[in-house]
């Protein structure tokens, strides 16, 4: 039997994937995620909705309710390697609390109203994320089955044992898109918490501009190789970091190296190449086209002054999203009239919403999130502020689907 009640769906939630540290595994294709979108499948019957997990892996629970296109509530249960509670998880168990607060309440919508867990919506275990909301959209009908995760487990292997292709995610495709589409998040970062604001009203989600540099220079040895003689990849990346992060700030976007891999090495060799990653975040489109810009001037000139070469391969690109207008009036309306503070804002991480967002109109709700941390066992928002998420969320829908 299925705890009833967000909190107490939560809960139940812990006990799939936890961690001796306190994170959460649920890593796309898993054992363990499975098990969750089970124990998931049963919460929404109890919550009279009909359910299906279609070929992408996304779990869809239906209220076949009114007429028309549906609207689509939706995150995902997947996680980060010993992730947080709350990401994503939040948003799916929300949806189905807002159903069950709305038939307690006899309402009827006049349309049809889906929950969506969306598969692999993080990448973490195959670099291929946003799979489920993308083979919904249609954006994505197929994947290579011969992708590896870093136990040397295939896709297509994974997929499966879930009795699902990677050559059948097209299957997944909606026939219409939705009415409209709505996701509860945490913040994942610190300004409704410093701000002082009860949820947010997501007005864009970011768009992101990666990159994977390899900056060759020369091994040498550390004692007997002067300054001047040197071809050092290591120094070479390390100014591309510091330069990066200054014309980020005067340029008015985020830039991250999230992955830096030295070779040969060695403690007494000075290294011969460097691959680092470099992650561009930014509200608009031209800005992203300022910070590719910006890092090939950067490693050009890097490369002058220290006498090394570099290679510059695009990984992806998500361009940015704007959230429709009258999906944040709904958002702010139903926060006024729970009582709540209210901030209009930005989303520096991506979400489910800015590929759904883009067959339909789509609103986003932020929480505040405990001094601003996500992906990480140390991930927490508190109890009043999920309670507060979740009934601004049944008052937008509400007011959506009256």
């Amino acid at each position: 039997m299925a705890t009833t009640g967000l909190a107490g769906d939560l809960a139940a939630l812990d006990r799939f994937g936890k961690d001796e540290d306190g994170g959460f595994n649920r890593l796309a294709w898993s054992v363990e995620l499975r098990r969750a979108l089970e124990w998931l499948a049963e919460t929404m019957a109890e919550a009279g909705l009909r359910t299906e997990l279609d070929p992408a892996g996304n779990l869809i629970g239906r209220w076949e309710a009114g007429s028309g296109a549906p609207l689509i509530i939706g995150s995902h249960l997947d996680t980060v390697e010993s992730g947080g509670r709350f990401d994503g998880a939040l948003g799916v168990l929300a949806g189905v609390d807002v159903v069950r607060r709305l038939r307690a309440a006899d309402f009827v919508p006049a349309r049809p109203i889906w929950i969506v867990a969306f598969m692999d919506e993080e990448g973490e275990r195959f670099g291929t994320a946003m799979v489920g909301s993308q083979a919904i959209a249609g954006e994505l009908t197929e994947l290579p089955a011969e992708l590896e995760d870093s136990d040397g487990v295939t896709l297509g292997a994974a997929m499966a044992g879930w009795g699902r292709s990677p050559d059948r995610l097209g299957e997944a495709r909606l026939a219409q898109p939705p009415w409209g589409y709505l996701e509860l998040h945490i913040e994942a970062g610190p300004v409704l918490e410093e701000g002082g604001s009860d949820v947010g009203a997501v007005t864009v989600v970011a768009g992101i501009a990666a990159f994977e540099v390899t900056i060759e220079g020369r091994a040498s040895h550390a004692g007997s190789t002067p300054f001047g003689a040197r071809r050092d990849a290591l120094l070479a990346a390390s100014r591309l970091v510091v330069e990066l992060r200054e014309r980020a700030v005067r340029g008015n976007y985020l830039a991250t190296v999230g992955r830096l891999a030295v070779e040969p090495g060695g403690i007494s060799v000075i290294a011969a190449r460097a691959t680092l990653t470099v992650d561009f975040r930014a509200d608009a489109a031209p800005r992203l086209d300022a910070a590719a810009a910006d890092l090939g001037d950067a490693l050009a000139g890097i490369g002058e002054l220290t006498g090394t070469e570099y290679r510059c391969r695009p990984i992806y690109r998500l361009e940015p999203l704007p959230m429709d207008a009258e999906l944040i009036a709904a958002i702010e309306a139903a926060a006024a009239e729970v009582g709540v503070r209210c901030l209009r804002m930005a989303s520096g991480a991506a979400h489910d919403a800015m590929v759904i967002g883009r067959q339909a109109p789509a609103g986003m709700i932020f929480v505040p999130s405990v001094d601003g941390i996500s992906h990480s066992p140390a991930e927490r928002t508190r109890a009043e502020q999920v309670e507060i998420g979740a009934q601004v969320l049944a008052a937008t829908v509400r007011r959506l689907c009256a």
